[in-house]
């Protein structure tokens, strides 16, 4: 079908004229290219589906990857929503296997996320506290993969691409039907626990002369003051050079030591921005940061004592 300009104006008028506003939580950037990627290399363009009322340039596959948590509000104002999650913390959601939505003359790829109590609770309480006008009551929460031709949908039921990924949800969107969009915050800033950056080699372990072995030789306590900087509430990033292979091998080597740590070579989620290249901490542990020949992990613990008070992740 081609887009005459009636058809492009048009298209730019529905868009902008929402008939009412919504809730989502929009996936973290890496997470939703993962997904994106899986998209354009499974689902082909020839079985994709657009209509005459779609937007300029949309071709059937979603480009924001998102869960809605509710849809139908009549209100523009999001102060409201702001003051209902005040006291709501973040949760996860899991990520189930690959299912569709089967309409009269197309189908909807998508990937079903469980139904967990946070996420069931959450869309009750914003159906309870605002006026919405409510076509989907039965609330089935779903990523949307492609709009795709009638019948094409059925193949990919049941795959299990993404089945049992969890993503933290610390913020939701208020998409409002004047088209604008408003991040609310889960987890206030003042509340985060303290970042602490820790590096693999020569740090957590002895130095190898060959990156690509996975044998290591922990560094004296290293396990022991993580473990204990685990339980005390601090957030644990490894940061490293390595990357691909090579930070599969520390990955690897941390886990089967039940060395304990939150993430790797990513930025932590509550900070909001999280596919920054530059990694936001409070404090790094490093051997190139020590004034020492040698990382003395009984005095990192002995320094790090004084923020015990620091809040849980």
């Amino acid at each position: 079908m081609s887009l005459t300009p009636f058809r492009i104006v048009k298209a730019y008028l529905i868009k902008l004229a929402y008939d009412f506003s919504s809730v989502q939580f929009d996936f973290p950037q890496d997470f939703a290219l993962d997904i994106i990627t899986w998209g354009k290399k499974n689902i082909p363009d020839t079985i994709l589906k657009s209509s005459e009322g779609d937007p300029p340039g949309f071709t059937g596959r979603e480009d924001e990857i998102h869960v809605t948590i509710k849809y139908g509000l009549h209100t523009c104002d999001y102060t409201q929503l702001q003051s209902l999650l005040k006291d709501q913390e973040p949760f996860k959601i899991t990520l189930g296997k690959i299912d569709t939505f089967e309409h009269e003359d197309e189908d909807v790829i998508k990937i079903n996320v469980e139904k967990t109590p946070e996420l069931m609770q959450l869309n009750q309480l914003i159906s309870k506290s605002f006026e919405i006008t409510d076509s989907y009551p039965d609330y089935k929460p779903h990523v949307t993969l492609a709009y795709v031709k009638k019948g094409e949908g059925k193949k990919y039921k049941g795959l299990n691409a993404f089945g049992g990924k969890e993503v933290l949800v610390d913020g939701v969107t208020f998409s409002g039907k004047d088209n604008k969009k408003t991040l609310l915050k889960l987890c206030p800033t003042e509340e985060r626990p303290l970042v602490i950056a820790v590096d693999f080699d020569g740090t957590i372990v002895e130095l190898n002369e060959d990156v690509t072995s996975p044998f290591f030789t922990l560094k004296p306590n290293a396990k022991e003051v993580l473990d204990w900087m685990h339980r005390s509430g601090f957030y644990i990033i490894i940061w490293t050079v390595r990357t691909g292979e090579l930070q599969r091998i520390a990955t690897s080597f941390l886990d089967k030591n039940e060395i304990k740590y939150h993430i790797v070579n990513q930025n932590a989620p509550f900070l909001h921005f999280p596919t920054s290249r530059k990694i936001f901490f409070d404090y790094c542990i490093d051997d190139h940061c020590c004034f020492e020949d040698e990382i003395n992990w009984l005095k990192v613990k002995r320094f790090l004592t004084k923020f015990l008070s620091a809040p849980r992740p």
